[in-house]
């Protein structure tokens, strides 16, 4: 089983959070998105949260108004000191490793 299977064996959520640190930077793949849009019935029913699913997440962490600016500036930082070889997804694991943990 690959690394990134074993990092989201038995933990949905924290796949919910990876995806959600993605978007906020503006790299959410179209099918990832349709998927997410696709589950947000079950997550209202789950988390008993109305919303979207970005509603959803930031209710259920309680993440504060500006959580997508706080994102986006690290992101930029990353890019700044990795360049080209900035990682969505390596930035994404990374972001919510240090700070959702």
């Amino acid at each position: 089983m690959s690394t990134i299977q074993n990092r989201y064996k038995d933990k949905p959520f924290l796949r919910l959070l990876d995806m959600y640190v993605i978007d906020c930077i503006g790299e959410l793949n179209s099918k990832d998105s349709v998927i997410l849009d696709q589950i947000t019935p079950e997550l209202v029913t789950t988390y008993n949260v109305e919303g979207d699913w970005r509603t959803i997440i930031k209710t259920v962490m309680k993440f504060p108004d500006n959580i997508e600016e706080i994102i986006q500036e690290a992101w930029e930082n990353s890019k700044e000191v990795a360049g080209k070889e900035a990682s969505p997804g390596y930035f994404a694991m990374a972001f919510v490793d240090t700070n959702f943990s």
